[in-house]
């Protein structure tokens, strides 16, 4: 008869929730170790079977923006099953767990990137909204407005943050980010960042931060908020001032970008498209508290 438990993970049992998600995602060795340690170890889970770990769920600490305010959310990450064990019930009674889990540290909701969308759905999980990278010829770009002045500007600057809050309260889903990851976005490791603030007339209208890389490669924007149409298109421009060097540009964002809207030919599908979808991410919402949630 098997003892299984759900526990938090000990630090020595780090090596092997490393080889179980690793085997279960398919990650080299000691990658999960690593996001789970930017994460905490104390916000990561297991499903303990006897002495072995059989599956394992992490929960990021944050918040996601409906109506105009932060609402506590887990973003749900690092979800694996042992490979010898999937179809056994085990992910089914980790995802129950970690519901109860949640529950009891307050978080009235719970979001997610599916790898499955039927596994999920059983949790009471359902899809919400997407994430989409689009890329852009920069040949395309027409724009010539500079009545915004780009200003440099470190990733710690807290109008950074108070731009992108508001940015975030103007449309459902956007997230509160952790710490961490605004280090992770603003000064990604290994890469050199280009940071700006979007002024006009002396207010803050937005930024933009964005790595240039290889010739051959486009340029990629990590990082962006505009509040104006101007702001925007000063990006336009800043953008459309590569295109000598540079072929194409990479950023993220929703369905309604307020970035593509501003070009005349902005057709993302069909014969005529300009802005092509390199790829469209699903995340999924769950409630976890309802009154929480509606208030």
């Amino acid at each position: 008869m098997t003892n299984t438990r759900y526990i938090t993970p000990t630090p020595d049992q780090c090596p092997e929730l490393d080889a179980l998600l690793g085997a279960a995602l398919h990650f080299p060795p000691n990658e999960m170790a690593q996001w789970l340690t930017i994460i905490g170890l104390e916000h990561v889970r297991a499903i303990q079977r006897d002495q072995r770990l059989v599956a394992g769920i992490a929960a990021i600490p944050m918040a996601q923006y409906f109506g105009g305010k932060p609402v506590a959310t887990a973003g749900v990450t690092a979800v694996g099953v042992a490979p010898d064990l999937r179809g056994t019930g085990v992910g089914s009674l980790m995802m129950r767990e970690s519901l109860n889990d949640l529950y009891n540290q307050g978080y009235a909701l719970a979001s997610l990137y599916p790898a499955s969308l039927a596994f999920y759905r059983r949790a009471g999980y359902e899809r919400a909204g997407y994430r989409i990278t689009y890329e852009l010829p920069l040949t395309l770009i027409d724009t010539q407005d500079q009545r915004c002045e780009l200003v440099p500007c470190e990733p710690d600057e807290p109008v950074l943050r108070e731009l992108y809050a508001e940015r975030a309260r103007r449309s459902n889903g956007n997230m509160q980010r952790p710490e961490w990851m605004w280090r992770y976005r603003l000064n990604p490791e290994g890469k050199a960042a280009f940071r700006y603030l979007i002024q006009h007339q002396g207010q803050n209208e937005g930024y933009i931060a964005y790595t240039v890389a290889g010739r051959r490669d486009p340029l990629q924007i990590i990082d962006l908020v505009v509040l104006t149409p101007a702001a925007g298109r000063r990006v336009l421009t800043l953008l459309n001032n590569y295109h000598s060097i540079l072929d194409n540009v990479i950023w993220t964002g929703g369905p309604l970008d307020p970035l593509l809207y501003l070009l005349p030919e902005n057709l993302t599908g069909g014969s005529h498209a300009r802005a092509l979808i390199k790829s469209s991410y699903d995340w999924m919402l769950r409630i976890v508290n309802v009154s929480k949630a509606i208030e």
